[in-house]
């Protein structure tokens, strides 16, 4: 079985454009690791407010706060600690971005003015309990690597495709060749394709007019 994949395998990348492909891929989930990186952003009223690297370090700050189980208590201080300081013009809180852990409680636990809607832990989830810490790292590169494993999956199928050989109008298809059926349909076009014992197996009396 390992020899079988391993044919396979080397059958797919020893194609020049399977090889582009996955160069291709490789550069995509770079760059798209590097721009998820760089385009993160985080705000705190105490931890300040950065991008990139600072704003990792901000979540990671902001989340070592509040690691730990998820009780009503920590969520009644979560919605206390990232209310709203300026009026909202109509947006609703629960969109509303400022760091991730912000966004994770406000998302559940906001109503559309960022106050705490009522709802307990148990209401939201359950009885499951939730432990809540700095996750945002590995969530982005899991969402990376769904959209790299999609696009390598799309090439690898690609590249695994048979092509098919057209044949010329009036000739025997390859598929068809050694097809032998017990019923048998002629057609006033010469070159119709519901002929195939006529054209692909001629009868004998047909054989010796050739001759």
């Amino acid at each position: 079985m390992k020899k079988l994949i391993y044919f396979e395998l080397r059958k797919i990348f020893s194609k020049r454009l399977s090889m582009v492909t996955l160069i291709g891929i490789l550069l995509f989930s770079a760059l798209l690791s590097f721009s998820t990186y760089q385009n993160k952003y985080a705000f705190d009223q105490n931890a300040g407010e950065g991008s990139g690297k600072a704003a990792v370090e901000i979540d990671k700050e902001i989340a070592a706060k509040y690691e730990g189980i998820l009780t009503d208590e920590k969520v009644r201080q979560m919605m206390s600690d990232f209310a709203p300081t300026s009026d909202l013009h109509g947006l609703n809180a629960a969109y509303i971005y400022q760091n991730a852990m912000q966004s994770a409680a406000f998302s559940r636990f906001s109503d559309l003015n960022g106050n705490w809607n009522g709802l307990s832990v148990s209401d939201v989830f359950g009885n499951e309990e939730i432990k809540i810490g700095y996750v945002d790292g590995w969530l982005s590169t899991s969402r990376n690597m769904v959209r790299v494993f999609t696009a390598l999956a799309f090439a690898v199928r690609s590249a695994c495709r048979p092509h098919r050989r057209r044949s010329s109008p009036g000739s025997c298809p390859p598929q068809f060749f050694g097809f032998h059926s017990s019923w048998h349909r002629q057609s006033s076009d010469p070159h119709s394709p519901l002929d195939f014992r006529a054209r692909c197996h001629p009868s004998p009396e047909i054989s010796r007019k050739r001759k």
